[in-house]
């Protein structure tokens, strides 16, 4: 993979969701391995879902990626694009989130877990349950529930939810962080100390600024989402993030967990 520069636009393009479209359509063309945006998401997600399309029998891509820097490898999908989702859907994630960690994280076998409001065998709503009762059916390491509180402490590698709760808890997350950091401008002032425990902060509670980005899961093609306010680190990981997947060749082994996990279910 190559990295072929930055594509610059007149500022008269700001916001405007032809710029995905345009460097969507570059990587369609064969031009470019892939592409990487920080502007809005949901244009580049309807970008990469439109122009490259979906794994057969997903409907529309997830993202998914860390959250909190507590637990640096534990990735949440779906972070926004699903709000209404269900079980069938919870198990493609459990196999896209299943290759990533392995890829990207490098987890052997890594803990499926669903997002919950407790941790007891048959705690949660239907679509818990009923995901739950489809996993053990397969042969991913689904060690059951997680609880919110339990996600800084690195209990799961992959942890499912639809896209609803997962936003929430994304915002909730970054809401925190925000907060603890004012906080300790106020009561610590402006000095060195009080910077580098602000920055330390930040990093612990917005990993997904700082990581950059993730790949848009289960379309045909590499869409890398980033955070709008990501820095230049943050925007550096997001292309090595880029180059590693393509490297990896992550997208195929992706196509190929779908399969094999949807027999186990006999979809």
């Amino acid at each position: 993979p190559n990295l072929g520069g930055e594509l610059r636009f007149d500022k008269s393009y700001e916001g405007n969701c032809l710029v995905n479209v345009f460097a969507a359509g570059i990587v369609k063309s064969g031009k470019a391995d892939g592409f990487i945006s920080m502007g809005s998401t949901g244009a580049s997600i309807a970008a990469a879902t439109v122009l490259f399309g979906t794994h057969d029998g997903v409907d529309r891509g997830a993202l998914g990626g860390p959250i909190v820097g507590f637990a640096p490898k534990s990735i949440i999908i779906d972070l926004g694009t699903n709000v209404d989702t269900k079980p069938n859907q919870l198990v493609d994630f459990a196999a896209l989130g299943n290759i990533m960690a392995k890829k990207i994280y490098e987890v052997d076998n890594p803990r499926i877990a669903i997002l919950s409001v407790g941790s007891e065998e048959g705690k949660g709503n239907n679509l818990v349950k009923e995901t739950s009762k489809l996993l053990s059916n397969t042969d991913l390491n689904f060690t059951g529930n997680i609880e919110p509180n339990e996600i800084p402490f690195s209990k799961a590698d992959v942890i499912l939810c639809d896209g609803f709760v997962g936003n929430v808890v994304l915002k909730l997350t970054e809401g925190l962080g925000d907060a603890v950091v004012e906080l300790i401008k106020k009561e610590l002032g402006d000095n060195n100390q009080s910077r580098d425990l602000q920055n330390s902060i930040f990093e612990k509670m917005n990993t997904l600024a700082a990581f950059g980005g993730g790949p848009l899961l289960g379309v045909n093609g590499l869409a890398i989402v980033g955070h709008g306010s990501s820095n230049a680190i943050g925007i550096t990981n997001a292309v090595e993030t880029a180059k590693f997947v393509i490297q990896t060749n992550l997208i195929e082994a992706q196509k190929e967990e779908l399969t094999k996990i949807r027999k186990q279910i006999n979809r």
